[in-house]
């Protein structure tokens, strides 16, 4: 009924898909829910109030999609009448642990199995070093275990084993086009958006 986040990024995907010069008649039809995209704004509303002075944050940005690429609801800010700019589709972020889903399929696709033996210990790349969250380190487990416990320590081991290349590849196949290769990729150290990384965990 008027213009907001979603339908700025269906007006773009339109014209990324169109041919310059059509002039021919155009019905486009989008994939929203209505029902699921004024949940995710009263959602991304009600935890900006609750939470957004505990980390000092002011927007979000929120992107819903089925497994099969369909995109079901874009919140991109808090206001669109305040800022239309769409922080879904364009800000870039580092995404962070949620990155290292990307190593363990690379992993996967490279002869690991969830129950293949990984080493919770020190790992270097040059003069760096992680270290996980809680500190310390647990020693020998299956993979599977090492991705439920999110340790930094086995995804940057991963990373280093498979091949950072590699990781990057299964990266860009996903749809994170901008991945480069470093020490600290595997810990999702470079930006992506919401909805480019919604639709990589999709794949």
């Amino acid at each position: 009924e008027a213009p907001d986040y979603f339908l700025d990024w269906a007006f773009e995907e339109v014209k990324r898909v169109i041919p310059n010069g059509t002039t021919h008649s155009l019905v486009a039809r989008t994939t929203l829910d209505p029902d699921l995209q004024k949940a995710a704004e009263e959602s991304l509303e009600f935890h900006l109030r609750q939470y957004g002075k505990d980390y000092d944050v002011s927007e979000g940005a929120i992107t819903l999609m089925d497994t099969n690429g369909a995109v079901r609801a874009i919140v991109g800010g808090r206001d669109y009448g305040e800022s239309q700019f769409n922080r879904a589709t364009h800000a870039l972020r580092q995404p962070g642990s949620s990155f290292k889903a990307y190593v363990y399929l690379t992993a996967l696709l490279n002869g690991y199995t969830p129950n293949s033996a990984v080493v919770d210990g020190p790992r270097y790349c040059g003069n760096w070093s992680p270290r996980n969250y809680a500190g310390g380190y647990s020693g020998r487990m299956p993979m599977a275990h090492a991705l439920m416990r999110s340790l930094n320590t086995v995804a940057v081991g991963l990373s280093l084993d498979v091949g950072r290349d590699k990781v990057v590849e299964t990266a860009n196949k996903v749809g994170l086009t901008h991945i480069r290769k470093t020490c600290s990729v595997a810990l999702g150290d470079q930006g992506t958006s919401p909805l480019v990384h919604t639709g990589g965990y999709a794949v």
